[in-house]
């Protein structure tokens, strides 16, 4: 494309976003009966932008040879940001025409994208020396790299010192000293383990030494994890570009000291599934000797054991390996089924024999329990005696409506009940199907609301990020422990204000935002799919498991579930899109 054509292509595009996202904003400060151009009108607004817009647009088109390879991402991203920004600004709520809001937002929003997509897609790094300094630095990566981390993470670690104690910790660890009965509802390895550790603490003199311990081994954990992406792409030639900004972004954004310091299961969880994906790629490329089987053994297991979502990364990725060729597949397939027979018995054999009892079967009915709860709510007066009956055996129906929180499913299904039959749940979803029937927009709307904040990175709330930074007990505990020095208390608040802040500072805010990862994986697979490179979309199985199961979660956008696709994604990155490919020629 001439210099000149790429010039109005990009003129087109600023105009086209400034013009959309002003004609967004403009639409929700309509009135519900006032039609939006006599608003635009009487307002004094730019309403003439509207024919340049039409006229740019014929040009672009006219001018540049239809690229479906970027269209395609584009009108896909398109629809996907329109969608979100509805949810995010009214979530459903019925005002105002939105086919009027789709007509003035997706013009100038397909042709940014188009363009960006299309740079994207074309780009190709070049090869390059790495020189003196990254020289030093690849003769030991993993050491210096787990120092760079530690020292990126040390204000973190210090004014957060031993260690913060969230909800989800908190619960398990009453779960563990008897405080409330010990089931499955987070995964008994990781109990026990920050259980073991709170005693050897406790032998020590203070449980917070415990909470250190803990602290110290996820943080180192985490950050060797880290350490061996540095450790790969020195061994496959990374662009020494990729190698500083990874770096970067795992030393300074602050999510990753955040949970290192965090007493909760997700980051140990989290660097277990980057090591996980690390030795997939091994596996991909050859077949592997004794020792690394043995690693991926393990890896998969605790895995599995670390998180109950795990067991669905390893069962999608070795499915995955099914359909594709490779060296080390039938390896791969092996060990993982061997992971997951032993995890089966460790979940249905081992931990039922120690009294631990079964998690509750309503952590994975979030949508259809929210659904219900949401229609109950709205058309409560539709129901019948015989369907709430149906209802009240699987869900407390007292109360349900005023229950439901459109991002977050716990308040609902924290009422569902136990003894809940087979049959009971068959009967509850012939009712929910009923009510579907009815009023189908009802579902649509709680599903959207529930998932919207994971595939749309311009959500305008604050990220679920708080509640890690200090201690956080609800009723009682059954540990007693200094969880931070009191000489930083006041710094800690400013770091949380600061934080806060940062995370709604337009642009930076979009990194904190799981939606914006979720965009990230749909490009790197569309460059795959075009560079017919399709054997290489098994890498991206574990982090798309990991997003759906994000989807079904009982929470809307949480970050601390988006994790392990945020450690990835580095990886993910300079592996596919870097030309020294460190796979086979397809």
């Amino acid at each position: 494309m001439k210099k000149g054509l790429l010039s109005i292509k990009l003129l087109i595009c600023l105009l086209g976003a400034v013009w959309s996202a002003a004609a967004l904003k403009l639409y929700f400060a309509i009135e519900k009966d006032t039609e939006p151009l006599q608003f635009l009108l009487r307002e004094g607004n730019p309403l003439f932008w509207l024919l340049p817009i039409l006229l740019l647009t014929f040009l672009y088109w006219k001018r540049k040879a239809f690229c479906w390879k970027s269209c395609v991402p584009a009108m896909l991203l398109t629809m996907l940001y329109t969608a979100g920004t509805i949810l995010d600004y009214k979530s459903f709520a019925p005002v105002g025409n939105y086919a009027k809001l789709m007509v003035c937002m997706i013009p100038g929003t397909l042709l940014f994208f188009d363009t960006v997509i299309g740079f994207l897609l074309s780009f190709q790094p070049k090869e390059e020396a790495y020189g003196k300094v990254f020289s030093v630095y690849q003769k030991s990566p993993v050491l210096i790299t787990m120092g760079v981390l530690l020292l990126f993470w040390s204000p973190w670690l210090i004014f957060y010192f031993p260690g913060t104690l969230p909800f989800d910790g908190n619960f398990q660890l009453n779960m563990y000293f008897g405080l409330i009965p010990f089931t499955g509802h987070h995964p008994p390895l990781s109990t026990y383990l920050m259980g073991w550790l709170i005693t050897l603490g406790q032998a020590l003199g203070s449980a917070s030494i415990g909470i250190f311990l803990h602290t110290a081994i996820q943080t180192l954990l985490l950050s060797f994890s880290m350490a061996l992406v540095i450790r790969c792409f020195f061994r496959f030639g990374i662009s020494k570009w990729m190698i500083a900004v990874t770096v970067l972004f795992f030393g300074l954004f602050p999510f990753f000291p955040i949970y290192a310091q965090a007493f909760m299961k997700d980051t140990v969880f989290t660097a277990l599934f980057l090591l996980y994906t690390l030795l997939l790629m091994a596996f991909f490329k050859e077949k592997q000797s004794t020792i690394p089987c043995i690693a991926f053994f393990f890896t998969a297991l605790l895995l599995m054991l670390f998180r109950n979502n795990g067991m669905f990364v390893v069962l999608f990725t070795a499915v995955g390996c099914l359909f594709i060729k490779t060296t080390g597949k039938k390896q791969w397939i092996f060990i993982s089924a061997l992971a997951i027979a032993i995890n089966f018995g460790i979940n249905n054999f081992l931990w039922p024999s120690l009294g631990i009892g079964e998690g509750s079967k309503g952590e994975i009915l979030s949508i259809p329990l929210q659904q219900t709860a949401r229609y109950v709510k709205e058309y409560e007066e539709e129901i019948t005696p015989e369907e709430q009956k149906e209802i009240s055996k699987v869900l407390e129906y007292e109360g349900l409506g005023e229950r439901y929180n459109p991002f977050l499913a716990d308040p609902v299904k924290n009422t569902y009940i136990k003894d809940a039959s087979g049959k009971d749940l068959i009967d509850f979803f012939q009712v929910w199907f009923r009510l579907y029937q009815k009023h189908p927009s009802v579902f649509w709307a709680s599903f959207g609301d529930s998932t919207y904040p994971y595939w749309y990175p311009a959500v305008r709330g604050e990220p679920l990020l708080a509640f890690q930074l200090y201690p956080y007990n609800q009723g009682e505990s059954a540990v007693t422990a200094n969880h931070t020095i009191d000489a930083f208390s006041s710094l800690r608040k400013k770091i949380r204000e600061g934080l806060k802040s940062l995370a709604q500072t337009k642009g930076i805010n979009l990194i904190f935002r799981p939606g914006l990862y979720f965009w990230c994986l749909v490009l790197l697979a569309w460059r795959m799919v075009i560079q017919k490179k399709g054997k290489q979309l098994i890498l991206l199985i574990p982090c798309a498991t990991i997003w759906l199961t994000n989807i079904a979660s009982p929470v809307s956008g949480s970050t601390r579930y988006t994790l392990p696709i945020m450690i990835t994604l580095p990886l993910l990155i300079g592996i596919l899109v870097w030309k020294r490919s460190v796979f086979p020629k397809e």
